[in-house]
């Protein structure tokens, strides 16, 4: 009999041993939640985001320094994607800012080439100026006319602004005022540096006066003048050229030497020196001028003060 209780008390602590076993395990026999492996997201079209460490600009306004070169926007573009609606589309803004070029001055400022001319009237006490563009040891050759009581100055100036805003202050790189009232003046400016100079032509006189300015130079071809390029001469030589006035026109000649000689510039009418021109030294042009009452016929002789040879080039000009 005490066998058989023994036998149940021990079944009983059997099935109350099991029982607390089931109890004890329900929670892990649900399905484990493993722990977030950290992995870097990928965004639409293929593109790594940056660690979550790394702040994340935009990048139409930033790039991360491990960008590629060829994913950087251009400032330009930066700056359009920002600011949509006040930044002016890159063509107006471009030509908003752009500095004109010496080719682009002469619209700029309507400068006075060679070959150029200009009539006007110009008041007692007024000047008239213009924009030339030098180019180093290239002489300029003006010759201005006027009429009635004006008496011309002409001059030429460093620079721009200056000259252009005060003529009658300007000081003179080049300055001729030698004919009274009612006659031409010629001037020779040679450059000491390429660059923009002031032609200025002043009226002294006590009145107004009808005015015509031309520029001219060795190197540009124009109906008016004639070219003579490349002349020579021998040691003691003297070279004559021929030239007819229209009426009673002005005829103008420049001679500008190729070398260092020093020219002299001779009219001759009917066998006399109409005029002489023998102002420059050495390596200088010479300028001059006559002023016929009817139609003649010149002789224009070249030759050097030392009598040496020479290098050089000559330019007539009849007035029409």
């Amino acid at each position: 009999m005490m066998q058989r209780k023994i036998a149940i008390w021990f079944g009983l602590f059997s099935l109350m041993g099991l029982v607390l076993a089931c109890n004890f395990s329900a929670t892990p026999t649900a399905t484990p939640i493993p722990t977030p492996i950290p992995t870097r997201a990928v965004m639409e079209g293929g593109v790594t985001a940056v660690p979550p460490t790394v702040v994340l600009l935009p990048t139409n306004t930033a790039v991360s320094a491990a960008t590629p070169a060829t994913a950087v926007p251009t400032p330009e573009q930066a700056a359009t994607k920002a600011q949509p609606t006040t930044r002016a589309q890159p063509t107006a803004s471009l030509s908003e800012v752009v500095q004109p070029t010496p080719a682009m001055v002469g619209t700029a400022v309507h400068l006075f080439g060679p070959g150029q001319q200009d009539k006007f009237t110009l008041a007692a006490g007024a000047f008239k100026t213009y924009t030339i563009q030098g180019v180093k040891f290239q002489p300029l050759f003006v010759f201005a006319e006027t009429t009635g009581e004006a008496n011309l100055i002409l001059k030429a100036a460093a620079g721009t602004d200056t000259a252009v805003s005060n003529p009658a202050a300007a000081a003179p790189l080049a300055e001729a005022d030698f004919s009274p009232a009612g006659r031409p003046e010629v001037l020779v400016f040679s450059p000491d540096a390429d660059g923009f100079y002031t032609l200025i032509v002043g009226n002294q006189g006590s009145g107004a006066g009808e005015t015509a300015v031309f520029l001219f130079d060795a190197n540009t071809d124009t109906p008016l003048a004639t070219h003579y390029r490349g002349e020579s001469l021998a040691a003691g030589q003297t070279k004559s050229f021929t030239a007819q006035s229209n009426d009673g026109r002005p005829v103008v000649a420049f001679a500008q030497p190729l070398d260092q000689s020093d020219l002299v510039l001779k009219f001759i009418e009917a066998g006399s020196i109409a005029n002489e021109a023998n102002y420059s030294g050495p390596g200088s042009a010479e300028a001059a001028f006559v002023l016929p009452l009817r139609a003649t016929n010149y002789t224009i002789e070249i030759s050097t003060a030392d009598g040496g040879a020479a290098s050089f080039t000559l330019i007539v000009v009849p007035l029409e």
